[in-house]
């Protein structure tokens, strides 16, 4: 994850997790520059902003049995069910440890939106205890 904001760390402010789609990275959140791009006009608003990289990106290449140059699983798209139960709320507990946050707002696009579709589909609870706000962009649905 990257966490970008414009403020002395030790200040509350609300939180947001960005997650990209398909076959991305977090890059898709910041690459039409600074005046353009979501993550950094949110980070311009006060947020502090967070952008997780999920399993099978250029961000993500460490595993522990499988290796990306060779492996062809290491890219299957096929673990969404796995990223919902364990990798959204370990990003999301680590943010608001770090953050200080009871709750954080999360931005998914694509496959970012399945997820957390995903997640709470399987935790009812979850969303309560966990978020402000969830925003769905362009959800894949499976």
């Amino acid at each position: 994850m990257f966490r970008v904001n414009n403020f002395n760390s030790s200040e509350l402010r609300p939180v947001v997790l960005m997650v990209h789609g398909l076959v991305d990275s977090s890059d898709s959140w910041i690459i039409n520059g600074r005046n353009n791009s979501h993550g950094f006009i949110l980070v311009d608003e006060g947020y502090d902003v967070w952008f997780a990289n999920t399993r099978g990106n250029k961000y993500s290449q460490n595993h522990t049995t499988l290796n990306p140059k060779t492996d062809l699983e290491y890219w299957d798209q096929g673990h969404v069910p796995a990223i919902a139960k364990y990798d959204l709320p370990a990003f999301i507990e680590y943010i608001k440890v770090k953050s200080k946050a009871d709750k954080i707002s999360y931005i998914g696009h694509s496959q970012g939106s399945q997820q957390m579709l995903y997640n709470l589909a399987t935790n009812a609870t979850y969303f309560e205890k966990n978020l402000n706000l969830f925003v769905a962009l362009g959800p894949m649905i499976s």
